[in-house]
């Protein structure tokens, strides 16, 4: 019922040259993300579904100097999470590659998924100590919210994050020459989503859980052994309970 972004702004890949002062593998200047560019030119556009259930449409197109991207952006049906699945050849030298989501949400802090809970990290450089946090770690998801509305950013396997400039960024790759001069060379896989919520977590947690640990489809039937196993151990009757393990 509102605009996730604000007036004029996209979610957008950026490119940005990539020199740290000292550590090149290790280290990330607080002016890169600065520096970056949007991700543009000629693209090939495709739908690949087109069902009452689920529609996917991917974008391809030349990244930097010898890269390519595809981009797969899919919805569902009963569903407010915008998917996006990166297919990347990457052949960069010295280079970040970002995904920026602006925001049209209020927040001074945004909560940042660590093991078993969050933590809250600032959204906006007000002293020394919060410019330092600049890119910060987070596990499944980043939540920037308001009282009764916000909008997490989940990913299934990169945690590098920016919160400043009114949005959630993602550290999507680098290409550092030194000690690897081929680090992060070829073929990478990655899938962010964007998701709209309402109050508290309970639907970031779950759809977090669900990118990450998605329905796997097993073919065969029950034994007879598998029929005689006693029943459920543990239930849990609250959305905003997890069960990690049984042991």
């Amino acid at each position: 019922g509102r605009e996730l972004l604000p007036q004029g702004g996209t979610v957008r890949l950026e490119l940005a040259p990539d020199h740290p002062v000292e550590y090149d593998a290790w280290d990330l200047e607080s002016w890169t993300r600065g520096l970056g560019a949007p991700v543009s030119g000629d693209a090939e556009v495709e739908w690949l579904e087109r069902s009452p259930l689920r529609a996917a449409v991917r974008v391809t197109r030349g990244l930097g100097r010898a890269s390519t991207v595809a981009t797969t952006m899919s919805l569902r049906a009963e569903s407010a999470r915008l998917d996006l699945s990166f297919d990347v050849d990457w052949h960069e030298s010295e280079q970040l590659l970002s995904l920026v989501v602006p925001l049209d949400v209020r927040a001074a802090e945004a909560t940042c998924d660590i093991q078993f809970g969050h933590v809250r990290r600032p959204t906006h450089p007000s002293s020394p100590w919060d410019a330092a946090k600049f890119e910060v770690c987070a596990h499944r998801y980043v939540d920037v919210a308001e009282p009764d509305f916000g909008v997490a950013v989940l990913n299934d396997g990169r945690y590098g994050h920016g919160l400043f400039d009114g949005g959630v960024a993602v550290s999507l790759l680098r290409a550092a020459r030194y000690p690897d001069p081929d680090a992060d060379q070829g073929r990478h896989a990655v899938t962010i989503s964007i998701l709209p919520h309402g109050p508290g977590l309970d639907d970031v947690l779950r759809e977090a859980e669900h990118l990450n640990v998605p329905l796997r489809f097993v073919a065969g039937g029950a034994s007879d052994a598998g029929s005689r196993v006693a029943g459920t151990v543990v239930e849990v009757d609250a959305p905003g309970v997890q069960l990690s393990a049984v042991k």
